[in-house]
């Protein structure tokens, strides 16, 4: 029966320490605090461990903003040779009211990549995911979508559809 019991409690602990969650609202107000398998965005869509980005391209042109290098003792903002690498996230990390999200080496790098502000990252375009567009890219969509309606070449109903899909991302 002892066993039986301590089996159960490990159990519990393992399932537990391998379903931490945390999403945006409770990294700004502090919340949660230590590492987690899963974020979920301010736009509701959940990055975990193990999900797959693109490197997208620097938000001031020569080096990335948002993305640092680790280079064991120091961190360096990553260069712009690294656009259109893919990463994998590895650590899902709070500090205060900061996500951290560290990634595999993107191609060709020695180093790990550190991601301080995700939302920042994925909003200019630094980091690419299928999943989420900016508002940029979204608008653009959507004003292509109205062009093709306008010349008919798409139905209302059809792009009432489109509309529905893109105006998540546009705030």
């Amino acid at each position: 029966m002892r066993k039986l019991i301590l089996l159960s409690v490990i159990m519990f602990i393992a399932i537990y320490s391998f379903s931490q969650i945390i999403t945006y609202n409770e990294v700004i107000t502090k919340k949660k605090k230590g590492k987690f398998n899963t974020y979920i965005a301010e736009n509701g869509k959940s990055y975990s461990l193990f999900d797959t980005l693109e490197i997208g391209v620097p938000f001031n042109n020569d080096n990335y903003d948002y993305i640092l290098q680790n280079a064991g003792i120091a961190m360096y903002p990553l260069t712009a040779m690294a656009s259109g690498s893919m990463v994998v996230i590895k650590k899902i990390k709070t500090f205060g009211k900061m996500l951290a999200i560290y990634t595999s080496t993107p191609n060709g790098y020695v180093y790990n990549l550190y991601v301080g502000n995700f939302e920042g990252a994925l909003e200019n375009g630094e980091l690419k995911d299928p999943d989420f567009l900016t508002q940029a890219q979204a608008l653009k969509m959507l004003k292509m979508e109205k062009d093709k309606l306008d010349l008919d070449l798409i139905t209302q109903e059809e792009y009432d559809k489109r509309k529905a899909k893109l105006a998540k991302f546009i705030k």
